[in-house]
């Protein structure tokens, strides 16, 4: 991703970073409609590489002034055995901005409109960055249009803050905590600066990575009945790993890739590796499942210990004024937390219990996986990054004490009969 490209996700991010305090028993927040844009008046730009009779493959770049350019290094590659095709989209390479939003969600429906009115039968689509979360859109809005899904390195799914996080994050500390205080006290709408943008004539990387960190594309991931392929490249620093764990765990037939000598790029820094696990996937070949070793349940404690690492079958889990705990592809029958900082990475977490999760004084990032338990969550002057978890309350979803800050990323709560999907961040228990 050029760098041009990169600072205007993160400025995207940032300036729309912002958070609503809630009161205890109201609704979580839903994202406001957006109003469709006009229809696209240009024409777009197709570039194409092998036989036409092929199984077709649309792919789908990402934010940067290269468009379908991305794809030169795998595309004759991929076009042994498929009818590969590349779009520019609107405002990129050879493609007009002609009026149209730059909005992801138009950019869905116009390569929607367009694969229905050109292929004529079902495609394998393949999505890169932006283009991932446009591919995402598609596939959940037109299931019958797409065969099988590739996402690659796929940026704007979490929630802006939560990006902003993970790009600044890693060094943690109070000037972290300070830099992110500040950012909550200004609300802009990021949806709105896209649209002044773009009617101000903005550059369409700017106007699209605003509109891309305003978009939510976790409804989408539910819909998504395509056998689904991740790839990601572990030195990516645009778009965090903690994206590709989210969408593995969010998507039904989903299955990650981790290319260890790729960043953002993959098509570029390890063409061979990522056309070898494309083509495998769209073969319908896929590794053969790990079976689960149906080990008993057993409970743990950790007490005043650092850097803990804990895996498998577990029975009730208590971390008590532990830091750099981290549990990951895990089933536990319960999890008490307490002065603690803790990291879920696909754990599952209760099913039976009273409590899921008993959080107090509790850092908590986790990612994937589900909280379930009469009470999903019991959260008492805590703070919760969740991405991508189903937190069910068979009565109640969250019960809370002294405020806690919750930071959803496309997670799934269920609180009684009642459903939602949200993306937000909200303060709870004031």
């Amino acid at each position: 991703l050029p760098r041009a490209a990169l600072v205007s996700l993160a400025l995207a991010a940032l300036s729309g970073c912002g958070s609503v305090a809630h009161a205890p028993h109201a609704a979580l927040p839903a994202p406001a409609p957006r109003a469709a844009s006009a229809a696209y008046e240009g024409e777009l730009r197709v570039r194409e590489w092998g036989d036409r009779s092929s199984p077709p493959l649309v792919l789908v770049h990402g934010l940067g002034a290269n468009a379908s350019a991305d794809f030169e290094p795998v595309a004759e590659a991929l076009a042994e055995g498929f009818h590969v095709i590349a779009l520019d989209l609107p405002g990129f390479g050879g493609s007009p901005a002609a009026g149209h939003s730059l909005h992801p969600v138009d950019d869905a429906a116009l390569i929607a409109r367009w694969m229905r009115e050109h292929l004529r039968r079902p495609a394998h689509l393949l999505g890169h960055s932006m283009g991932g979360a446009i591919a995402i859109l598609v596939a959940g809005a037109h299931p019958e249009l797409v065969e099988r899904l590739v996402l690659v390195d796929v940026a704007g799914v979490l929630h802006r803050e939560a990006f902003v996080s993970s790009q600044l994050g890693e060094a943690g500390g109070g000037a972290f905590e300070s830099l992110l205080g500040a950012v909550r006290r200004f609300e802009p709408d990021p949806g709105a600066l896209a649209s002044v943008g773009a009617i101000a004539g903005g550059p369409p990387e700017q106007v699209a990575a605003l509109s891309l960190i305003a978009t939510d594309v976790g409804p989408a991931l539910s819909s998504i009945r395509a056998p689904t392929l991740v790839v990601w490249g572990r030195r990516d620093r645009v778009a965090p790993l903690r994206t590709g764990r989210l969408l593995d765990d969010r998507i039904g037939h989903a299955r990650l890739v981790v290319l260890d000598d790729a960043g953002h790029v993959p098509m570029a820094d390890a063409p061979e590796a990522f056309v070898a696990e494309v083509r495998r996937h769209l073969s319908g070949a896929s590794p053969a499942a790990s079976r689960s070793t149906g080990a008993s349940p057993r409970p743990f404690t950790c007490r005043g210990q650092a850097d803990v690492e804990l895996t498998g079958r577990l029975g009730h889990v208590l971390v008590e004024g532990c830091r750099g705990v981290r549990i990951h592809d895990a089933r536990l029958d319960s999890l008490v937390i307490r002065s603690s900082d803790v990291r879920l990475d696909n754990v599952q977490i209760g099913g039976r219990a009273e409590v899921a999760l008993d959080a107090r004084d509790a850092n908590v990032r986790a990612t994937g996986g589900a909280i379930v338990g009469d009470v999903g969550a019991s959260l008492h002057d805590s703070r919760l990054d969740l991405a991508g978890v189903h937190i069910e309350g068979r009565r109640v979803a969250f019960q809370t004490g002294a405020p806690s800050r919750v930071l959803f990323s496309v997670c799934e709560v269920r609180s009684g009969g009642a459903v939602a999907l949200t993306h937000v961040n909200v303060v709870l228990g004031r």
